[in-house]
């Protein structure tokens, strides 16, 4: 049986190299339980004001998970993993070890000092009220398509332990306790006071607590003085609600806001050099990709591997990005684990026009599609794909393209409706292959095209029990994936941040925006 680690290192410095998961630190658990660490410390008092993209789309954060809100509610909710800057694996409110070398079951024993800010304590049955019965009473909450299908039962052995029991092996698991979604709701205070008065007045354990809500417009948390890492440095943090990228350009050049994210690249070089302000890109673990449907011309493959021969990824890098956005042919992109650097989808006009004249069209008589995208919900959505539109023209492609708006989006993507590919921006916390494969997996709610073939190999990767060898698995899925035009990987994403030099920001790998980890002064 694994042991359980015990080291007492605190976080590393941010961009040391994405987490790896082997068969050591998946298998065997993680470092000890950490009272504190990895928290940059402010100086007493002090707020900030974050011009931000998107709102929440629910206060409930395992019903709809939004990566783009996910700086809201990380700082409201608690999962029982965490990740460190560059993405190792640690425990949160829970240390974790395997008991069988199976997958079948994990030990979880969780700290005994953690609070809601209503005064409750967490404990393991606050565990397996999020992740058992609240998904078995309502199984159209999104965090129940993560467990369902696998988790069987959950083990209450006290109130700091618990024991997860699935149906078949899950390797994954742990990786997947610290993606997004995944956070810990107070039993207790739901059950006493309902779900409505819950979604009123969310309670969570992290380090900020909500004050003020406007919806649409703005969100006021404060920090909780008895949060179990010790208190924030920075007291409050305002998000503002601007989906219009321009807006929140102009309110962090006129210090009507101190941080803002994802707008261009040359506006973020631009306010970068202006007096007061740092605008700064890095690379994450998000991945700008054209998720292509199973219905219509794109059910015929040449049409769907003239599309991704079409694209020039390096063009679009050079005009959105300023060349920082490496162009990608799979969807794990570089520094996470099922990265293969060898492998290469090639950009090739004579390829794509061959294979459009195959499928019976040309540029005089195209075929004839829809396309969707939002329009600010990420740095330069619109822009890229109005210019994969014209790349697509040029083979015989002609894609009318419809924005929508970001629920809209994720409407159209969980109700599988949409009519033509779509340009999207996939975001995992944790860099984990399995988390990229929710892309294709045709029984998540994420997956775009469906099809018997995909599920079939996910069926068999399901079966392996060392997190390693899934690892190999899912890189050879993406690949394969990629060859049968099911999925167009374009961009590796990039966080593009402007905010003013007063305030200390810590970037993660994976983009997250975290405030607990920042300081002013």
């Amino acid at each position: 049986m694994p042991r359980l680690r015990t080291e007492k290192a605190p976080f590393p410095p941010p961009g040391t190299g994405l987490y790896r998961p082997t068969r050591r630190n998946v298998l065997a658990g993680g470092s000890a339980l950490l009272a504190s660490g990895g928290r940059a410390v402010a100086a007493p008092g002090g707020a900030i004001s974050f011009a931000y993209p998107a709102d929440v789309l629910s206060w409930d954060p395992t019903a709809r998970i939004t990566p783009l809100a996910t700086a809201i509610t990380e700082s409201v909710f608690d999962n029982a993993l965490q990740l460190s800057p560059d993405l190792r694996l640690l425990p949160g409110v829970a240390n974790w070890q395997w008991l069988d070398d199976s997958a079948r079951r994990l030990q979880l024993d969780f700290r005994n000092d953690v609070l809601f800010h209503n005064g409750d304590r967490l404990t393991a049955e606050d565990f397996q009220f999020t992740y058992f019965d609240r998904l078995h009473a309502d199984p159209t909450l999104q965090l129940a398509a993560n467990w369902n299908p696998y988790l069987d039962r959950i083990e209450v052995a006290s109130a700091t332990r618990a024991v997860m029991h699935f149906k078949a092996p899950m390797a994954w698991a742990p990786v997947l306790l610290a993606e997004m979604g995944e956070s810990i709701l107070p039993k207790n205070y739901i059950q006493k006071a309902g779900m409505a008065a819950f979604l009123a007045k969310p309670v969570g354990s992290g380090p900020y607590r909500l004050v003020d809500y406007q919806r649409n417009s703005r969100v006021v948390l404060e920090a909780w003085p008895r949060y179990w890492r010790g208190p924030a440095g920075i007291k409050q943090v305002i998000f503002q609600i601007m989906p219009d990228a321009t807006a929140r350009g102009v309110a962090v050049q006129a210090s009507q806001a101190n941080i803002t994210i994802n707008l261009s690249a040359r506006e973020t070089q631009r306010l970068g050099t202006l007096p007061g302000l740092s605008g700064h890109i890095h690379s994450t673990t998000n991945v700008l990709l054209v998720h292509m449907v199973n219905r219509g011309p794109f059910a015929d493959k040449r049409l769907r591997l003239a599309a991704h021969h079409a694209i020039d990824k390096a063009a679009l890098s050079r005009a959105f990005f300023g060349g920082q956005a490496r162009p990608l042919s799979m969807l794990s992109p570089p520094g996470t684990p099922a990265h293969d650097e060898k492998f290469a989808f090639s950009h090739d006009l004579a390829a794509a026009q061959a294979l459009v004249k195959q499928a019976g069209f040309s540029p005089e008589k195209p075929v004839k599609v829809k396309m969707f995208t939002t329009n600010g919900a990420y740095a330069s959505d619109f822009d890229i794909a109005r210019a994969v539109v014209q790349m697509w023209k040029r083979v015989g492609i002609d894609a009318d393209l419809k924005v929508v708006t970001l629920p809209e989006y994720l409407l159209l993507s969980q109700g599988n409706k949409f009519e033509g590919p779509a340009l999207w921006s996939w975001y995992t916390k944790t860099g984990s292959p399995v988390a990229y494969g929710y892309v294709l997996d045709p029984r998540t709610i994420f997956s775009v095209w469906k099809s018997p073939d995909v599920a079939a190999r996910f069926a068999v990767l399901e079966q392996q029990t060392d997190y390693e060898n899934l690892t190999r698995g899912y890189s050879e899925l993406e690949k394969w994936a990629v060859g049968e035009g099911y999925t167009l990987p374009l961009l590796q994403g990039i966080m593009p941040v402007v905010h003013g030099k007063t305030l200390k920001y810590a970037p993660f790998a994976n983009g997250s925006n975290r405030p607990y980890y920042w300081s002013l002064g």
